[in-house]
């Protein structure tokens, strides 16, 4: 009797955990899973305003994507982007964090600074970073007072890149340095004061307790980066066009181009899916390398 009455409770937990999590399942099917598998299955057909129904050609979009070159231009400028934003942005964020930790006077103020460019809509980001990249902007200026270049760096295909990166870090590390400062204040503060005193300081407080303590933390702003990194378009679209000569447009741009522009669904969802496999394997990769540093630093 016991063991059946335990079986029944057993199960009407499990049945009730099941449908409170029903909710988020059905959200995450909807608006996750069938893109997904509907974006795949799109990228087996061919689609054109000349033929009555798709037609299917199987891997034909993407044998056709290895011969595109503006496609591999995109997706090369998306790791530059990538590579060059998500380890510069992430690293600033934790310095801006530890700085503004610290009890000092103004320390307010300088919050409010650092945390500015969070709250600025993307759009008008682009359009501050485009006036000071611009002939009149002070940037331009400096630049072109120091003999370094003497046009904006958004009108040459050898700075343009760089020009983007520096305002994505300038975006991205003020978000970021948020969950850093949360994380920060929410450590154990007696392990810190054990570890002190045994000896520990500076530099070795930093880096066996405070960083291995933020890994979670570390984890979760790289590959938000990532993502970010990958999904640059907004501020293309106000800056750069892609240009010149698709010298920094971003695989998501050229997404928006194959699909909104040359209305070539099928080859968006082919595009579409490469950057999928993309952000898996590298959000692999970077879970990888976190959990084995954070194994090797305990």
């Amino acid at each position: 009797m016991n063991h059946n009455t335990s079986r029944r409770n057993t199960l009407r937990h499990n049945l009730t955990a099941y449908a409170l999590l029903l909710p988020s399942f059905l959200f995450l099917a909807v608006f996750t899973l069938f893109p997904i598998g509907k974006t795949l299955y799109q990228s087996l057909y061919k689609t054109d305003l000349a033929l009555p129904k798709p037609q299917f050609i199987g891997l034909g979009n993407y044998q056709g994507l290895m011969k595109d070159q503006v496609f591999w231009t995109s997706l090369s400028n998306s790791i530059i982007y990538a590579a060059a934003v998500v380890p510069c942005s992430v690293a600033l964020a934790l310095i801006m964090a530890m700085m503004v930790k610290r009890v000092f006077r103004g320390n307010t103020l300088v919050r409010g600074l650092f945390f500015y460019p969070v709250i600025l809509p993307l759009v008008a980001v682009a359009n501050i970073w485009l006036y000071l990249y611009s002939t009149d902007g002070i940037i331009n200026h400096v630049l072109s007072a120091t003999h370094l270049i003497s046009l904006s760096p958004l009108s040459s295909a050898a700075t343009v890149k760089t020009a983007i990166i520096v305002m994505l870090i300038w975006k991205d590390a003020s978000f970021y340095m948020v969950f850093y400062l949360s994380a920060l204040q929410n450590l154990p503060q007696d392990v810190f004061e054990a570890a002190s005193l045994d000896g520990a300081h500076g530099w070795q407080m930093f880096r066996y307790m405070t960083f291995p303590l933020l890994m979670p933390t570390t984890m979760f702003c790289l590959i938000m980066s990532t993502a970010d990194a990958f999904h640059l378009i907004d501020h293309l679209i106000v800056m750069t066009q892609g240009g010149p000569n698709n010298s920094s447009s971003s695989l998501l741009y050229y997404i928006y181009q194959v699909s909104f522009q040359f209305l070539d669904e099928s080859k968006a969802s082919a595009v579409t899916a490469v950057l999928l496999v993309i952000l898996l394997a590298i959000f692999g990769i970077q879970m990888a390398v976190t959990e084995r540093g954070s194994v090797n630093a305990h």
